[in-house]
This record gives structure tokens, sequence and C-alpha cells, in this order.
């Protein structure tokens, strides 16, 4: 991936979001974005990810591809030699890994208050405590329920 990686971006402030073996992405040959194709990670660099993609034509296997929000694109010298090679794309999170990141980290943080509030003594939950009780009860079932979303799609690729 040497030559795919060329050199990680020095522009301050862009941190790619970090991804994980299953994670679930978008991927392009566009830097707009346009006919992204749902994918895997594979593998995650420092400055770029490995990723399959299924269709209903082919598999995909990008053995480079940079984030959208990657400097580098904007370079269009090294944005032609990078996508000069037809394994390489630009990627982004899947919806689903969006919602399923922020629903969980909104139920990590609800936790969290819950947790701190049962080291309080004991008192009828009221007020701003009950509904935060039912915010984290709902907030469970809509993970639950992208869980059960995310393993349906996954089955149906499989599937395909």
């Amino acid at each position: 991936m040497a030559t795919a990686e060329m050199t990680a971006p020095k522009t301050e402030g862009f941190q790619m979001p970090a991804v994980y073996p299953g994670c679930q992405v978008m991927i392009s040959r566009n830097p707009n974005m346009t006919k992204a194709a749902f994918g895997h990670c594979v593998e995650g660099a420092l400055s770029s990810i490995v990723a399959y993609t299924v269709t209903r034509k082919q598999i995909g296997y990008w053995t480079a591809c940079w984030h959208k929000d990657d400097p580098r694109l904007k370079d269009q010298d090294k944005l032609a030699t990078f996508l000069g090679d037809t394994t390489h794309g630009i990627w982004e999170l899947a919806e689903y890994e969006k919602q399923h990141r922020m629903l969980i980290e909104r139920v990590n943080t609800l936790t969290q208050t819950m947790e701190s509030l049962m080291q309080t003594p004991r008192q009828p939950l009221s007020g701003a405590k009950a509904d935060m009780a039912a915010e984290l009860r709902t907030l469970a079932k809509s993970l639950a329920e992208t869980d059960r979303h995310v393993a349906a799609l996954s089955a149906k690729m499989k599937d395909k």
C-alpha cells in the first residue's frame, strides 16, 4: 500500500475517521461520491483503507481508498495519479454506520449518567431523571432495531 499512501495528509485539522474491519462504507471513484457502492472496510491504515464492495454486477476489491474529506483530493495531480489505479477509490462512512455510531455514543453517555445517578441516595425517579431513563430505554430499542437492520443487510449482501 506504500504507493497508494503517497504521503499522509499534512493539513492541520483533518483526521481520518476511525475504521475497523467490517465497518460499513460507501466507495466511489469520484470525489463527489456519485455512483458510490456500499461496502465493508477490510483494513484501516493511517491515511487510507482497504475495502470491498458488492453490487449487482460485480464484487470490487479496493486496495487503497482515501476519505472524501482528505486534503490530498484537492491536488488534481495527486488525485489523477491516485485514481489512475483502478483499485483505488474514495470512501465515506455509510449512513447506517454513522447512525450506529451516534446511537452508541448516546447510549454510552446515558449509561454514564444513569450510573452516576445510581450512586446518589435512592429516591423515586421523577422529572429529568425519569425522562433520561425513558430516553435510555428508547435509545436501547433504536440500537437493537439498527443492529437487526444491519444484520439483515449483511445477510442480503452475502446472498448476492
